[in-house]
């Protein structure tokens, strides 16, 4: 009887040390990184390429506007306006951004006339061209050619069969941003009562970073940015640079998330370490 109280009592530390060892909750875990990354990639979405202020920037600093100016100027010639600021870059941005605010809005994408009338009215008032001479009755005519010049160049029939698309691209990331992003913060209330907090957020930044840090590695290596440019000559600047952009703001992003992770998983030890010496 004696041996067998003493074998009870020895076995009683190793079941003491199984109840104590914490759980890593693999699961949880596993699912917040999945909710994490899921959220990340449409907030990312939703702060770049799916958001108009960001393309009408992008627009702004992009070739675009230039190369819309000299089809414009070259077509203007014919008209004998040989002066180079009659459309002005500055006009055309700004008649592309309002077309970029129509297509992430789902409206019909059109031309601001009042734009270009404008443009050409300013543009025929100070010029010295055979236009002035025959008088400004001539600034309809021009503006109208401007017109068709820059519906042809940016293909506004084909932007208008993509605004619904886009319209529903904008709704379906928003959605998957709100829901992913409630999800992450039940899923980390569950983490607070799992007494795994700072380690899960560190192991969601850290393997939500790394995946999409991946992703988006492999994505510019593939060259998929510059493939899709090729297929449309106007704009081929602008998506090359909207896309290397969001790439590289996806990627530095990723990178800094992986970072935090690491330091909240280096944390968590010392803290652990220091309560075990202390223990």
């Amino acid at each position: 009887m004696a041996r067998k109280h003493e074998q009870i009592n020895n076995d009683e530390p190793v079941q003491n040390l199984k109840a104590a060892k914490p759980k890593h909750h693999f699961g949880l875990r596993l699912i917040m990184v999945i909710t994490g990354l899921v959220f990340f990639i449409s907030l990312l979405f939703s702060r770049t390429v799916l958001n108009s202020t960001y393309m009408s920037h992008q627009v702004v600093s992009s070739s675009i506007g230039s190369n819309i100016e000299q089809s414009v100027n070259s077509q203007l010639q014919k008209y004998g306006v040989n002066n180079q600021d009659i459309v002005p870059e500055g006009a055309i941005n700004q008649v592309v951004q309002k077309m970029a605010e129509q297509l992430y809005a789902g409206q019909t994408v059109q031309v601001d006339q009042q734009i270009v009338s404008s443009a050409v009215n300013n543009g025929l008032r100070n010029s010295n061209s055979n236009a002035t001479a025959l008088g400004m009755g001539l600034s309809n005519t021009i503006a109208s050619q401007a017109v068709n010049v820059i519906n042809n160049q940016l293909n506004t029939n084909q932007l208008n069969t993509y605004a619904s698309d886009i319209q529903t691209l904008v709704n379906v990331n928003r959605i998957t941003m709100i829901i992913s992003g409630v999800l992450l913060v039940i899923w980390f209330v569950l983490a607070v009562f799992s007494r795994i907090f700072v380690s899960a957020i560190s192991s969601t930044l850290f393997w939500t970073g790394l995946l999409g840090g991946i992703g988006f590695g492999a994505v510019y290596l593939s060259n998929i940015v510059g493939q899709l440019s090729n297929q449309y000559q106007v704009a081929s600047d602008l998506i090359k640079q909207v896309g290397n952009d969001v790439l590289t703001t996806g990627f530095l992003a990723a990178i800094i998330m992986v970072v935090v992770g690491i330091i909240l998983w280096i944390i968590v030890k010392i803290t652990h370490f220091r309560s075990k010496k202390i223990g």
